[in-house]
């Protein structure tokens, strides 16, 4: 059993490197011929300073507890020791929707005010865009075509693109990249 379970661990550690690569900079890429020629060829002639500052913010992860009651045998809700505490996250981006116009240049600028480092993953929107310039911290990355970015504990994450192509895009909020479903999601709407 052991060896089957480190078998389907280590499948599943290459299948997710194989999706996206780390470059220390906290930014996940993939290979460039995933991303959108297109837009990328207008993003290294766009005027930035017309680009329009969007900002997307992780906020503060916050637990509520609330109790549930759960019934006795004979179903009934009589003693106070059946009643059930519950931790629920609401950490969450805000704005949970963003709207943008297809070929527009922009700066998504995306805060992170939790204790812990995040991960906001959207492969197949981060793919459609024409990326000039990812700064993580204050640090650039060379990377142009990308699948996540990890943001430290009160960082910003400065993204410059062209918006590409129309569509409704999902972007996680990853504790591990690629494992969707685990965190939050805002929605980007290229119109």
């Amino acid at each position: 059993m052991a060896r089957r379970l480190s078998a389907v661990s280590a499948l599943l550690a290459l299948s997710l490197s194989s999706c996206a690569f780390g470059t220390g900079d906290g930014i996940a890429w993939i290979p460039g011929h995933w991303c959108d020629e297109g837009t990328a060829k207008a993003a290294a002639s766009a005027d930035w300073s017309k680009a329009k500052t969007v900002s997307l913010k992780i906020r503060k992860k916050d637990y509520d507890t609330i109790s549930l009651p759960v019934p006795d045998e004979d179903r009934t809700y009589t003693t106070e020791r059946y009643h059930r505490a519950f931790h629920v996250n609401t950490d969450m981006f805000e704005p949970k929707i963003v709207r943008l116009q297809q070929g527009q240049a922009y700066i998504l600028r995306v805060t992170n005010t939790d204790k812990v480092s995040h991960s906001i993953a959207g492969k197949d929107f981060f793919m459609t865009l024409g990326i000039a310039k990812v700064s993580n911290a204050g640090q650039e990355s060379k990377r142009r075509c990308i699948a996540a970015v990890t943001i430290a504990s009160g960082a910003s994450a400065d993204i410059h693109f062209i918006a590409g192509k129309k569509g409704i895009y999902e972007i996680e909020d990853n504790a591990v990249a690629f494992l969707p479903g685990l965190g939050d999601a805002a929605f980007v709407m290229v119109e």
